[in-house]
């Protein structure tokens, strides 16, 4: 697979989303005021996501933020263009350079 290049829009870093952020397309989900707040990875950059089948699908976290109760949940863009929720523990981060 020939990895994308990182995008320049279509993310969000530093703060928990809004709804107005997902209507403008800069975070995949809003917790809608209950987030504990943006966690402090890199974003946007690369991953690999297991889905419920344990198969690895590479993918680019534009969205990373504590749920009530401490989960992380990571906004998730595809390589056909969609967007997935998971859960942080669900990826494997593999950093802001272009993987071979």
């Amino acid at each position: 697979m020939a990895w994308p290049d990182l995008p320049t829009k279509g993310f969000l870093s530093g703060r928990p989303a809004t709804n107005a952020d997902m209507e403008a397309g800069a975070a995949v989900f809003s917790m809608d005021g209950k987030s504990e707040g943006a966690v402090d990875i890199a974003i946007p950059q690369y991953a690999l996501w297991a889905d419920d089948h344990g198969q690895k699908h590479p993918v680019i976290v534009v969205q990373a933020e504590k749920a009530p109760g401490g989960m992380t949940i990571v906004g998730l863009l595809n390589a056909d263009g969609s967007f997935t929720a998971a859960t942080l523990p669900e990826l494997e981060l593999l950093g802001t350079e272009k993987p071979r």
